[in-house]
């Protein structure tokens, strides 16, 4: 980094403990890698949650990022690093440092935030929260809080890029728990969104939860199929291959999507891998479909053409076959049950808030709901029936976070009303179809 720097900066960085400097800046305890005297970190500029690839040295008291295209990779002093971060100027940092502050956020501007958010003075609310983000950067929460108020006022746009600042945030510091409640309801603000779908699987992935990865991964497939990309639906089931190498229903839809695309030496690869492993959970009408379909569409696969002879020839073993439809070829389900979601956090809310706490309500023409409405409009059948079993799921999640304390009564107040809109907004719907 191209950067002049005081001689008092300097010697401030030659102080400074590196372990404490992350905690400070928001890190989790064990987000942060030890590798000998190196500490390693996803990396807060870029925004990295897939590789840590922040490095600090603890010894040498300096830091770079692997990453060739982030700012970061040239490196600098730690004392630069936290001035980046905490978006404030050397000095500012070195002089926080030297104090060895443990920041939080002023509860003074967030009180008279919440204040004025109740008297409906939006306008000056908001100014009250960016000052505090201005100058309390470290803490995220303050963005949800400026998220939950741009939503508020109909800004649907300035919320949900506030909300994505935030799940990165907490991501990079890994803080799993508030990402996670963050992405969903980032996915019921935009069910469609690449962006959103591929962090929220990358995050499952790191809580060892690949099954849940790839179930977003399949519906970023489906996006891509509907829009002619077959670029990249290769690239995603190429991913959900890595996440789940043992699923043959993934390895058989690669079978299909690599043809498609004149890749057919790897198509028989995926083909044989299917079918074996079809095979192993013993459906083997499954791997008989799939073998069928390749050596119809691609000619001269010959040993695929003596594997399914065999299997054609082979008496049945005593193992039920449980061939599963696809999604795409079941009717789905009744629809109804969408109020289920609201009230079962409001029965959480009221279950362990207290008498003190009053939950928002919305009206009729609350912009939450016509966001709702206007993602749920444009959806099909299936996918209206895929978001509401979606959202059916993590509502368990959501509730445990707040039982366990890592969400806040007002935070579940503001993923509630979320619940509710999308209630709101299938009830006006219906209504109007009926009419």
């Amino acid at each position: 980094m191209n950067t002049e720097f005081s001689l008092d900066s300097l010697q401030v960085n030659e102080t400074i403990d590196a372990h404490g400097m992350l905690l400070q800046m928001g890190y989790q305890p064990d987000a942060i890698v030890k590798d000998g005297k190196l500490l390693r970190v996803f990396c807060p500029i870029h925004k990295d949650q897939i590789r840590r690839s922040l490095i600090l040295d603890t010894e040498e008291k300096y830091f770079n990022c692997q990453y060739t295209q982030c700012p970061a990779h040239t490196g600098g002093p730690l004392v630069a690093l936290y001035a980046i971060c905490m978006d404030m100027t050397l000095t500012e940092a070195a002089n926080r440092l030297r104090a060895g502050v443990q920041t939080q956020v002023e509860p003074i501007l967030l009180e008279k935030a919440q204040a004025l958010i109740e008297q409906q003075n939006y306008g000056e609310a908001m100014n009250y929260l960016l000052q505090a983000r201005e100058e309390f950067p470290e803490n995220t929460i303050t963005r949800c809080k400026i998220a939950s108020l741009h939503l508020e006022r109909g800004d649907r746009d300035a919320g949900f890029r506030e909300y994505m600042a935030a799940a990165e945030e907490f991501g990079v510091k890994g803080d799993l728990d508030k990402t996670l409640s963050i992405y969903n309801m980032l996915m019921m603000m935009a069910p469609t969104n690449e962006r959103v779908r591929r962090q929220m699987a990358y995050l499952y992935g790191r809580l060892g939860r690949p099954r849940d990865a790839a179930d977003l991964l399949k519906l970023l497939i489906d996006q891509y199929i509907q829009e002619s990309n077959p670029n990249q639906v290769v690239r995603i089931c190429e991913e959900l291959v890595e996440l789940l190498p043992q699923d043959a229903q993934i390895r058989a839809m690669l079978t299909e999507i690599y043809a498609g695309v004149g890749q057919n030496v790897r198509a028989a690869k995926e083909c044989e891998t299917a079918a074996h492993l079809y095979m192993e959970e013993g459906n083997r009408s499954a791997a008989l479909d799939i073998l069928d379909w390749l050596v119809e569409n691609i000619p001269g696969q010959d040993h695929l053409v003596e594997l399914r002879y065999k299997l054609h020839t082979e008496q049945p073993g005593p193992t039920p076959e449980t061939t599963q439809a696809t999604a795409e070829s079941v009717e789905p389900p009744d629809e109804g049950g969408w109020g289920d979601f609201a009230a079962d956090l409001e029965a959480e809310l009221d279950a362990t808030a207290g008498p003190t706490y009053t939950p928002q309500e919305l009206t009729p023409d609350d912009a939450r709901i016509t966001m709702c409405r206007q993602q749920l409009e444009g959806m099909s059948a299936l996918e209206r029936y895929k978001l509401k079993t979606f959202l059916a799921d993590t509502v368990s999640e959501v509730k445990a976070n707040y039982r366990n304390g890592l969400i806040s009564p007002t935070e579940l107040d503001q993923i509630r009303s979320f619940y509710r809109a999308f209630s709101i907004a299938k009830e006006q719907i219906d209504a109007e179809r009926k009419a």
